[in-house]
């Protein structure tokens, strides 16, 4: 569902993980088309960062549907790119990714997370020293592009001042991840369609990780996920992790002897 109003994480990747900024100039017209599209599609813009072979945008959706925008975007910036580098094909890998945002909380660490990409990447020491993001409007609150929207927890001096105390601490990948498959009303989408594969962030956390976080979250022992249990929430959450493992891009063998289950069964509880 693409719904007016609503908040997206919206993740674009370079074609076979290659890079789609080469120089500055790079980087400074994309951020020019992203003004000019989001103006034009009424589309607010909660943060940003670009990366040399991808990027993260947050997004929070206006009265035209966010398939236009990014479309545009990216149709322009590819013509661009191509024709710079007298190169040709496809730019970026598939369309985009997009993760429907229902909770605050989410919506404050997503923020923190999209601007710290540079520091995890060994690119910037700091958010703040990395030039291609919207860390310094929630810093100064001056506008680049012009459609930024400090997202709630954030607005005003107040929200500022909370921004700086909290942006140096890290903001684990495994909450995000965890957080965009477990809340009410977000949605994985890519090339327009739902979809489960999410394989392409680094870093996993291991299984014995997100088995515990999923059960920490659902109030059982995690010991319980790996015994032959039926009981419903057991069952569940079981579920959930395996799902979660695979997105990650642990096969199924693995995962079934993880818990003690067959490969089919871990195939079976991701198409749920």
């Amino acid at each position: 569902m693409d719904l007016q109003d609503q908040w997206y994480h919206v993740v674009a990747r370079g074609n076979e993980k290659h890079l789609i900024f080469l120089d500055n100039d790079d980087f400074i017209t994309y951020l020019g088309y992203l003004a000019e599209a989001s103006a034009r599609f009424d589309i607010r813009i909660g943060s940003y960062c670009l990366m040399p072979n991808h990027i993260h945008l947050l997004l929070l959706r206006g009265r035209e549907p966010l398939s236009r925008h990014m479309h545009t975007l990216h149709t322009r910036y590819s013509i661009y790119f191509n024709k710079k580098y007298n190169r040709s094909g496809h730019l970026f890998q598939g369309r985009y990714n997009s993760f429907r945002v229902s909770s605050e909380s989410y919506l404050d660490n997503l923020v923190r997370y999209i601007h710290q990409n540079p520091v995890r990447a060994h690119l910037s020491s700091s958010p703040k020293t990395w030039r291609w993001s919207s860390d310094q409007f929630y810093r100064t609150g001056e506008h680049r592009l012009g459609t930024e929207k400090r997202v709630p927890e954030f607005e005003g001096s107040s929200g500022a001042k909370r921004y700086l105390n909290l942006i140096e601490e890290a903001v684990p990948e495994i909450e995000i991840r965890l957080n965009e498959h477990y809340h009410g009303g977000v949605e994985r989408r890519k090339n327009g369609r739902s979809t489960t594969q999410l394989r392409e962030f680094r870093g996993r956390p291991s299984m014995t990780q997100v088995a515990e976080e999923c059960a920490q979250r659902a109030g059982i022992d995690p010991t319980l996920l790996k015994k032959r249990i039926f009981y419903r929430p057991v069952v569940a959450v079981r579920k959930q992790a395996m799902s979660i493992l695979y997105e990650y891009g642990y096969n199924t063998s693995a995962i079934g002897r993880f818990f003690g289950v067959s490969p089919s069964a871990v195939t079976k509880a991701r198409k749920k």
